[in-house]
């Protein structure tokens, strides 16, 4: 018994994960399943599982030609760690199928007097000064989350939560799930979060499918990208940002809106289920 020179028992291990999602295609073990079955149950597969034997996590000649290098092998967290920390929060950040999750914080183990155990964002341990980062997530019901950049670890250390990166940040959130963006553009998806709205309406995917991003930080020029769009820019220096700066939530803080060169970039570790994968980064002279 072979398909596609598998095995009977490798065949099942593929189509067995499948099965609760399209039907059931084992009544009894041992049943012999025909080719038909097989790849009807093959195609009724969530994405996630082709997703983890597909070119993920690589890159084209012509990125690589272009400059750009992986900051996420899909297999472990090397070259990553938790802001202020040594390592990783391991309950919190784990690899799956060639992705990077952030683990719900109610499903975290919990300590002796039931709290989980303790999270934080995470950073790419090596800083850079101007940058192109490219990522894809997919969000659950009702998540947030986000990449931090132009961060500082001795910054965020003088904060109430030295855990949670100080910077600007790019919103990934389930847009639907938060009415408060319709009032706040900048806290959705693509946001400069509490500073700069999107300035053009890009369709963003549900939750459960992937979006693509993408964050260009030159100088003092800044952009968003989503779908493949450019949906904001911005200048550090102008009138414009002063004044989104004074008016933001760290409007006291006056070494917030200062470029910093040598800088950190960050995943925002916001207690809810978030998937990123393919992380690329090109620097810039």
């Amino acid at each position: 018994f072979k398909i596609m020179g598998k095995s009977k028992s490798e065949v099942l291990n593929i189509v067995a994960p499948c099965a609760k999602q399209s039907f059931s295609l084992v009544k009894t073990a041992g049943i012999l399943l025909t080719a038909g079955l097989m790849l009807a149950g093959l195609s009724a597969c969530s994405t996630d599982v082709t997703e983890s034997t597909s070119g993920l996590n690589t890159l084209t000649a012509e990125e690589e030609r272009e400059g750009w290098e992986l900051v996420f092998n899909g297999q472990t967290l090397d070259g990553w760690r938790g802001v202020n920390m040594n390592g990783i929060p391991e309950e919190h950040w784990v690899v799956e199928n060639g992705m990077l999750k952030k683990v719900a914080r109610d499903s975290v183990s919990t300590d002796a007097e039931g709290r989980p155990l303790p999270g934080g964002d995470i950073l790419l341990d090596r800083t850079v000064n101007n940058f192109e980062f490219a990522f894809e997530w997919k969000v659950t019901s009702v998540a947030n989350s986000g990449i931090k950049y132009n961060v500082l670890e001795e910054l965020t250390a003088d904060q109430r939560r030295p855990i949670a990166a100080l910077g600007f940040e790019y919103q990934v959130l389930d847009d639907p799930e938060y009415p408060d963006v319709k009032d706040n553009p900048s806290m959705g998806t693509s946001g400069l979060y509490d500073l700069v709205d999107p300035e053009v309406d890009v369709q963003l995917n549900p939750k459960g499918e992937w979006n693509s991003g993408r964050i260009v930080y030159d100088g003092n020029h800044g952009e968003h990208w989503l779908n493949g769009e450019r949906v904001l820019t911005f200048e550090l220096g102008t009138p414009e940002m002063d004044a989104a700066l004074a008016a933001s939530k760290w409007s006291d803080n006056e070494e917030f809106g200062i470029r910093n060169e040598d800088s950190f970039i960050v995943i925002q570790d916001h207690s809810s289920e978030v998937w990123y994968r393919n992380l690329k980064l090109k620097e810039l002279p």
